[in-house]
């Protein structure tokens, strides 16, 4: 009886996706031994796996999982379609939003969680076509270079939508952080490794005395881009080390947050550090409000291991050190000439902006350093990559006037409504880590642009859309974060 048991639990296990799986394997076998190419057996490979894969895993919620793999370590890849310039990242994006409405529509399951920050960020959305439309029909703007450009803050937004719904079990939350925590320690190894393999010394800035081997990227291809990605992604980490109850995911976390101020170091990104610093004090200051002298303790020895490092780090730290003497370095006088530039162009145009598309050019050689003004023009033809140039903030304001600086802050309310919102239902430090990054972020944005970079923009998405399926979701009792004192841990 016990083996007939044993018999019939095994045939169960043999479902019908493995049948299908071994039949696709053995045609696959038989197509590439005598009918194809090396080239079509190789793509006719890929196809067949991921369709097994489709077949064993075919719900979105095991995919999931993926996603920060995807778009932040393989993410990076252009690719040249038409007159656009995706990347793996964002075709990730388009095709997880597909295969999850097709989802949403043959189980007919919920499509979205309703909520405030839902709604405002929709209400962001419509005024951003708004002003797309404008900049199409009254300032003449190229119009697939308007939609590229007025959509590169919200091209990640689905996040928003998706993951409210599909983490709203505990336990999925809990894999999806771990998940994320593993990603933050990959890519900051990476930029460790990378500063490590350089071999010479970066000769841009040597010639105003900053001598460094070279400023890292990591999977992102711009150092900049790195360090808002390690912006998001470290205060959450601190976050999820005071919450994790185990030892191995805590320790994991620490690495995290250790490498990960290390690898944004290696950017020598001053705004990066900076804004960390903050991101970091948020955190420790909440977690530890009761106990002041800890945090203060931690962040005075951080400055004291930076300023013990300084001749190293001398491009970042001499802009604390000496503030007044790194306002005369070029590049802070070129972001000032910049600043200017956009001002002017502003006050022309101050409710549509310039329009969405615009064209890029160097305008009024100036007196100081021979710098051009970056100013903007009716586009005619397709323009590859936007520049935007040092501040995500002005960028909007030239670009789409006060309607895209609207559409903006409709976003920022959603965010503090949906802060409010999952620290009342008890997620405490956690939710305290996503805000802190996203603090650190966006004040990043207002002397940098690093929001209209894909995989910069997947993560800012990424921390909106955890803050607002931890709004959907009650705390579980056993938390810190409900613990009668408030601590959120």
């Amino acid at each position: 009886m016990a083996s007939s048991e044993t018999v019939m639990d095994i045939r169960c296990r043999f479902t019908w996706r493995t049948v299908l799986s071994v039949v696709l394997f053995l045609v696959l076998t038989w197509l590439m031994r005598s009918l194809l190419s090396p080239a079509q057996r190789l793509a006719l490979l890929g196809f067949t796996l991921a369709a097994v894969a489709f077949l064993v895993f075919p719900r979105p919620i095991s995919w999931l999982y993926v996603l920060p793999f995807a778009f932040f370590v393989l993410g990076w890849r252009v690719f040249h379609i038409g007159e656009f310039y995706p990347t793996s990242a964002s075709l990730t994006m388009l095709f997880f939003t597909i295969f999850y409405l097709l989802d949403r529509i043959v189980w007919n399951d919920r499509l979205f969680v309703p909520s405030k920050m839902l709604l405002l960020v929709g209400l962001a959305i419509v005024v951003q076509a708004v002003s797309l439309a404008v900049s199409i029909h009254l300032h003449g703007q190229y119009p697939l270079n308007a939609l590229r450009d007025a959509s590169s803050v919200y091209q990640f937004s689905p996040l928003l939508v998706i993951l409210p719904v599909l983490l709203s079990r505990p336990d999925r939350m809990e894999s999806f952080l771990r998940v994320l925590v593993f990603v933050v320690l990959l890519v900051a190894l990476s930029g460790i490794m990378e500063y490590n393999a350089i071999g010479s010394f970066e000769r841009t800035d040597m010639g105003i005395g900053y001598v460094y081997k070279g400023r890292v990227s990591g999977f992102f291809r711009h150092a900049n881009v790195l360090a808002a990605f390690l912006e998001l992604g470290v205060p959450l980490s601190l976050a999820l080390f005071f919450r994790e109850k185990k030892i191995g995911w805590k320790l994991l976390s620490l690495a995290a947050v250790l490498l990960g101020t290390l690898s944004i170091l290696y950017t020598f990104s001053r705004g990066g550090l900076l804004f960390l610093f903050i991101g970091l004090s948020i955190t420790l200051f909440w977690r530890f409000r009761r106990k002041l002298l800890i945090p203060v303790l931690l962040l005075v020895l951080f400055v004291l291991v930076l300023l013990a490092t300084s001749d190293v780090f001398e491009r970042q730290m001499g802009f604390f050190t000496d503030p007044m003497g790194s306002l005369t370095e070029p590049t802070i006088l070129h972001r000032f000439i910049t600043y200017r530039g956009f001002i002017h162009q502003i006050m022309e145009s101050p409710v549509t902006g310039v329009g969405w598309g615009a064209r890029e050019f160097f305008w009024g050689r100036t007196m100081i350093y021979s710098f051009w003004e970056a100013r903007h023009a009716v586009s005619h033809k397709t323009i590859k990559i936007f520049g935007g140039l040092n501040s995500m903030f002005l960028n909007q304001a030239v670009k789409g006037g006060i309607i895209s600086l609207t559409a903006i802050f409709l976003v920022i309310t959603a965010i503090i409504v949906g802060t409010v919102k999952a620290m009342r239902r008890g997620h405490g430090i956690i939710v305290i880590g996503l805000a802190a990054g996203l603090v650190g972020f966006y004040g990043h944005q207002v002397v940098g642009n690093q929001i209209q970079w894909q995989m910069a923009n997947a993560a800012y998405w990424l921390n909106i859309g955890l803050l607002a399926a931890f709004g959907a979701m009650r705390a579980p009792p056993d938390t810190e974060g409900s613990s009668p004192d408030g601590a959120g841990g």
